[in-house]
């Protein structure tokens, strides 16, 4: 049981973490319409913080997971 909430907290933490460091990363600085990455997040790495632009579906489990992950921080994507 105890081994069970050690690794449920575990991933609370770093299923967020990871999936920031993965926008970070990948994800474009100027929007892209051509490819559908018009949705701004700002994403937080161990670099620091940088806006980037990310598909809907990407902005929908980006928030979804961000969400439900950690209930520190309720973040909305802006879907305009």
């Amino acid at each position: 049981m105890v081994v069970m909430l050690l690794v449920l907290c575990a991933c609370t933490i770093l299923l967020p973490v990871g999936l920031e460091e993965y926008d970070y990363q990948i994800s474009p600085r100027i929007p892209q319409p051509q490819i559908g990455k018009i949705f701004p997040e700002d994403i937080k790495s161990f670099h620091g913080v940088a806006r980037v632009y990310l598909s809907q579906n990407e902005a929908i489990r980006f928030y979804v997971l961000t969400s439900t992950c950690s209930r520190v921080c309720v973040r909305r994507p802006s879907f305009e």
